[in-house]
C-alpha cells in the first residue's frame, strides 16, 4: 500500500456534499458525507447526542423514559408541561375502584336474636375483600367494635353503591323490614335506606338484597342496622342455610 499525503487543507464545516478521503481495505476511497449511514457506525448514541443508548426496543423504552426510576404502575400522560409518569388513580379520566365487601358468617361475631321493633347493627364478622386503586387514599376500614357492633370508616370522598344482603329466619306474620345506612352512633343518612318491606309473610326462612346509591366524605363513620318490626312479635335469627349469610358490598363509583 502506498503512503498517502495530503496537503494543503482548508477548515470548512462539513455538509451532506462534502468529499472525503481514506483508505479503506488497502483500497485508495471516496465518499461524501452524505453518504455516511448510522449502521456504518458502531456502537450506540447516548441520549445526550440525541440517541438512545441502547440497541434493543425494551432498553430503549427504559433509557428514554427511565421508567426504572419511576413508581411501580405508573403511566407516562400528557399534561401542560409534556409527557409526564401518573399514578392511573390520579388521571381524570380514569376512575379509582374501591370496594370493600364483608359478611357476617357468625364464626367471630356469633348470631343472635334481633329483637322486635329495634334498630339492631349488623356485626359483620369477616372481611373477604378490601381493596384500592388510588395511590392516595385507602379503601374503606373495617372496624369490629363489639361482638354485636361493626362500623366503617370512609377514606375517600365520592359517591357510593352500598348493597346488603340479608338472611333470616322467623320472617313471618305480616312482619315489616327495614334496613339501612347510619351514622355511627347516629340517625340514618340520607339516602342510606337499602331495605324496605311491608306485611312480609310465608316462609320462614327468607333472604332479601337491597342497594343505594349515596355520597359518602373521608372520615365518616357508619354502619347498617336493621328493623324488625310487627308480625307476631316474633326476633328473627340470621340464617346461613344454602351458604348464604348476609353480607355487605361498598364500592366508589366516581
Amino acid at each position: 500500500m502506498a503512503n498517502l499525503k495530503f496537503t494543503g487543507f482548508s477548515a470548512v464545516a462539513p455538509v451532506s456534499t462534502t468529499l472525503m478521503v481514506g483508505v479503506a481495505g488497502g483500497v485508495n476511497t471516496r465518499f461524501t458525507v452524505g453518504d455516511i449511514q448510522l449502521s456504518d457506525l458502531g456502537g450506540t448514541l447516548p441520549l445526550t447526542s440525541g440517541g438512545t443508548g441502547a440497541t434493543t426496543q425494551p432498553a430503549i423504552l427504559d433509557n428514554v423514559t427511565d421508567a426504572a426510576s419511576q413508581p411501580v404502575n405508573d403511566i407516562i400522560v400528557a399534561d401542560a408541561t409534556g409527557a409526564i409518569f401518573q399514578n392511573p388513580s390520579q388521571h381524570p379520566n380514569i376512575p379509582t375502584k374501591i370496594v370493600t365487601f364483608v359478611e357476617w358468617t357468625g364464626n367471630t361475631n356469633p348470631y343472635f336474636n334481633f329483637t322486635n321493633g329495634a334498630d339492631v347493627t349488623i356485626p359483620f364478622d369477616t372481611v373477604i375483600q378490601s381493596t384500592s386503586t388510588s395511590s392516595t387514599q385507602q379503601s374503606t376500614s373495617v372496624f369490629q367494635v363489639s361482638p354485636t357492633e361493626t362500623i366503617f370508616d370512609v377514606n375517600a370522598t365520592g359517591i357510593y353503591r352500598v348493597s346488603v344482603n340479608i338472611h333470616f329466619f322467623d320472617l313471618f306474620g305480616d312482619i315489616d323490614i327495614f334496613c339501612g345506612v347510619f351514622a355511627a352512633g347516629g340517625g340514618p343518612l340520607s339516602q342510606g335506606g337499602l331495605i324496605d318491606l311491608k306485611d312480609v309473610t310465608g316462609n320462614t326462612d327468607q333472604n332479601f338484597f337491597g342497594s343505594s346509591v349515596m355520597t359518602l366524605t373521608a372520615g365518616q363513620s357508619f354502619d347498617v342496622r336493621i328493623n324488625f318490626s310487627g308480625g307476631s312479635g316474633q326476633n328473627p335469627f340470621p340464617s346461613n342455610t344454602g351458604q348464604l349469610v348476609t353480607n355487605l358490598l361498598i364500592e366508589r363509583l366516581d
